[in-house]
C-alpha cells in the first residue's frame, strides 16, 4: 500500500469556512473516482496554528506507486 499525503495551502480568497467546505466536499466527490485510488480522506485544518501552514489535507491510498496517475502527482 502507498499513501500519498498532500497538504494544500489555499490563497486568502479560498480560506473562508464556506470555501474550504466546498473544496473538501468536491475533493471527496472527485478524487475517489480517479484511476487507481483505493481510498481517499480529506481533512481541514482544525486550528489557526495549523491553518498557517496548510488548510486542506488529502490522503490518497494506492495499491502501488505504479498506480499513482501521473496527471495527479508529478513523480520525481
Amino acid at each position: 500500500m502507498i499513501e500519498r499525503i498532500v497538504l494544500l495551502k489555499m490563497t486568502d480568497e479560498f480560506t473562508s469556512e464556506e470555501a474550504l467546505g466546498d473544496i473538501a466536499e468536491r475533493s471527496r466527490e472527485v478524487l475517489p473516482a480517479l484511476p487507481g485510488v483505493l481510498d481517499c480522506r480529506v481533512g481541514l485544518a482544525s486550528d489557526a496554528r495549523t491553518a498557517a501552514s496548510w488548510n486542506v489535507s488529502l490522503v490518497l491510498r494506492f495499491a502501488s506507486a505504479d498506480d499513482i496517475p501521473d496527471i495527479v502527482f508529478q513523480r520525481e
